[in-house]
């Protein structure tokens, strides 16, 4: 019997709700506030040193986010775990960045400084961060000089190479001779998130951003400084 995912997700936010509950002694009112404040950030809760006093409901907690990310895997596919993979991915630094926002025009945006997207339909099952304009860093069509051959998701593993001088691993796919070279990875992230993108390089084919171009949405990806003879 396939699994219900929605019924699922349902039964898992009533179980930690009511472990809430059951932590402040059957008052419903402090248990509902501390469900809230749970499942607005639950990393929160999970890793804090000082754990004491809702420690009971940490079990309900992780059965509640296994759920959610079955629930979001069901609903979105391969672009729910690239969103996932790119929130993972930003920068402790940079928190503002550590979820999704919308635009005025209602896109569901994700940026970590090197790469961004912009989903016209969006993923559900991400927490809402203040973000910034994506307009600002997105170059204009002007800019736009030719397109580039995308790969398959198949080639990008393939062909991609370990990259040197880095202290941490990372795996480079190169475009080809005169085109740029990008971290695989990312490109993977908006391959899962825009199967259909086509991709054009900037009038600095090297060092500018390259643009994906969907129905579905658009991208930005920076290059990364190729290896010279």
């Amino acid at each position: 019997m396939a699994i219900n995912t929605e019924r699922l997700y349902e039964t898992a936010c009533e179980a930690l709700r009511r472990a809430c509950v059951a932590v402040h002694d059957k008052d419903e009112d402090a248990g509902n506030k501390l469900y809230g404040m749970m499942v607005k950030d639950p990393e929160l809760y999970l890793h804090a040193s000082d754990r004491i006093y809702w420690d009971a409901a940490l079990p309900a907690l992780e059965i509640y986010l296994m759920a959610k990310d079955e629930l979001g895997k069901a609903k979105g596919g391969n672009a729910y775990n690239a969103v996932k993979r790119f929130i993972k991915g930003c920068p402790d630094a940079r928190p503002d960045f550590q979820g999704v926002w919308y635009d005025v025009e209602g896109r569901q945006c994700m940026c970590d400084g090197y790469h961004a997207i912009r989903l016209v339909n969006p993923v559900d099952g991400f927490n809402t961060v203040k973000g910034m304009d994506l307009d600002k860093v997105f170059p204009n069509d002007a800019m736009i000089e030719c397109e580039l051959p995308m790969p398959t998701p198949g080639e990008v593993k393939i062909k991609s190479i370990p990259a040197t001088g880095f202290p941490y691993n990372r795996k480079i796919y190169d475009f080809g001779d005169g085109l740029p070279a990008v971290n695989a990875k990312f490109l993977k992230n908006i391959m899962d998130c825009l199967p259909d993108a086509k991709a054009y390089v900037t009038d600095h084919p090297l060092t500018g951003p390259i643009i994906f171009k969907s129905d579905k949405g658009d991208a930005l990806l920076l290059p990364v400084r190729k290896k010279t003879a």
